[in-house]
């Protein structure tokens, strides 16, 4: 056999197997769940818990991701922490169509834990800039529990902005009360299975 005829079967062999793994990558999208869920609470059966399973009662339909069980270290400017979770967290983000960030109201903002995330999206303007890229098109929305009932005045704005800086589509957000006794009201329910009902009505508009 001749050099060229060698050296065009080797290609041929490469192209097949770079069929085969898109293929094989093109069918993992579709067997995991659409949305991406960001659990931020410090408690992961709290409140925020109960409001994503109201939302998604369905496991097959989100996925959702605690951050108490990733290790994700604060941004600075050394990037020390790139070995943590965060980076393998984001690529995951970015396969998922919809991302939806779940956190309690602490002290009249998000949480500690995922304003941690919010600041270590700071590497995906820098260094991993592609990952940042890899985001946009996706949807997003907001999940958010507290005491009170309404959340904080501007605190849908952090994840509406962060959002459309990387070209993700904002959806909205879901603020529900929960009581003493931890239970979601009949009233939450309701407007629990109205913005799943935005979500999905979202997902297949994507889809059509």
């Amino acid at each position: 056999m001749s050099e060229g005829a060698q050296m065009a079967g080797h290609l041929r062999a490469a192209f097949a197997r770079r069929g085969e793994d898109s293929a094989r990558a093109r069918a993992s999208r579709r067997a995991a769940p659409p949305v991406a869920a960001v659990l931020g609470s410090a408690r992961s059966d709290g409140n925020t818990r109960a409001l994503v399973d109201a939302v998604f009662p369905r496991a097959s339909a989100a996925r959702v991701i605690d951050l108490n069980d990733l290790a994700i270290g604060p941004y600075d400017y050394a990037h020390r922490h790139e070995a943590d979770d965060f980076l393998p967290l984001l690529r995951s983000l970015a396969q998922a169509r919809a991302v939806v960030f779940a956190t309690p109201v602490y002290w009249y903002s998000m949480s500690g834990r995922m304003k941690t995330f919010f600041d270590r999206l700071t590497d995906a303007t820098g260094p991993h800039k592609p990952l940042g890229r890899a985001l946009a098109g996706r949807r997003a929305f907001a999940l958010v529990t507290s005491a009170s009932e309404e959340a904080p005045p501007g605190f849908e704005t952090p994840f509406a902005e962060t959002a459309r800086y990387f070209a993700m589509r904002w959806g909205g957000m879901l603020h529900v009360r929960f009581g003493e006794d931890r239970r979601l009201a009949p009233e939450a329910q309701v407007r629990a299975a109205a913005f799943a009902d935005r979500i999905a009505r979202a997902l297949r508009e994507d889809a059509a």
